[in-house]
């Protein structure tokens, strides 16, 4: 890429490097920024030579175009697009300047206006110590009162509503109270409710003592069953001691046995 040309207008044009080997570097012929202090409110608008800069460094691009594509070094289809990118550039700067001017004069009237706000008020806030007639005394007292009437409104309004909230409370517990049951129905399900108690009083007692004989049913079958199995301990080794004495004393032959436990099988 290479410098191909300079040239004092009012933006830079870029030409794409995929278009032409080359870029015109462009430098604005004045100062597009206003200088516009706090207090300074003035602005004037682009003169007869501004504006005659501007249309001639425009001028002076486009004619930079057709001299490219006439040398054809751009196609006049790039040339063309880079006219209207132009163009648009240049509409935009114009449009920011306007702008700028209706910006600063709107700026000048709200200091304008704030000013005559800032004298008014300064007024109304000596007006109290300068009055000293009759009917700047009534107007004081009008206001006054005028006042203490917007406190009570206020102060009323607030009332009305926590009226209007304690008159739905108050029928939320009206409410309550008609589902809550009366004195007489108090007085029965008191009345249910201590016979209820009775018999499940009664009926604990009941569940009591027979729970208290069982236990006693029990212990006594416990002990019928000690003795029980006592005593069939002492048989058991009393018919032991007998199967010993009886094994001793008369000896069976082993056949006699076995003949002895086939008939016993056969008679079960």
């Amino acid at each position: 890429m290479r410098i191909w040309k300079f040239l004092k207008v009012d933006t830079v044009l870029f030409v794409p490097s995929q278009l032409v080997d080359f870029v015109i570097v462009a430098q604005p012929s004045c100062d597009i920024r206003p200088k516009v202090q706090a207090q300074d409110v003035g602005f004037k608008p682009a003169g007869r030579n501004e504006a005659t800069l501007s249309s001639s460094s425009a001028s002076g691009v486009i004619e930079l175009l057709e001299n490219l594509c006439d040398e054809k070094l751009v196609s006049s289809t790039q040339a063309s697009l880079l006219k209207n990118k132009y163009l648009k550039v240049y509409k935009m700067l114009n449009e920011s300047r306007d702008s700028e001017f209706r910006l600063v004069n709107q700026s000048k009237q709200y200091t304008i206006e704030l000013r005559k706000l800032e004298e008014t008020l300064a007024k109304a806030e000596n007006y109290p110590e300068s009055y000293n007639t009759q009917a700047d005394k009534l107007r004081e007292e009008l206001l006054t009162a005028e006042n203490q009437l917007l406190c009570c409104e206020g102060r009323c309004d607030e009332l009305g509503y926590i009226i209007e909230g304690l008159r739905d409370e108050e029928k939320m517990l009206r409410r309550e109270c008609k589902r809550k049951p009366k004195g007489e129905e108090l007085e029965n399900q008191r009345i249910q409710l201590e016979r209820a108690i009775e018999e499940l009083q009664t009926e604990k007692l009941k569940h009591t003592n027979d729970g208290k004989h069982l236990i006693q049913t029990l212990k006594e079958e416990r002990d019928a069953l000690e003795e029980e199995q006592q005593l069939a301990n002492n048989t058991y080794e009393q018919l032991q001691s007998l199967k010993d004495e009886l094994s001793g004393t008369n000896p069976v032959p082993i056949q006699c046995q076995k003949e002895c436990a086939k008939i016993e099988k056969q008679q079960l």
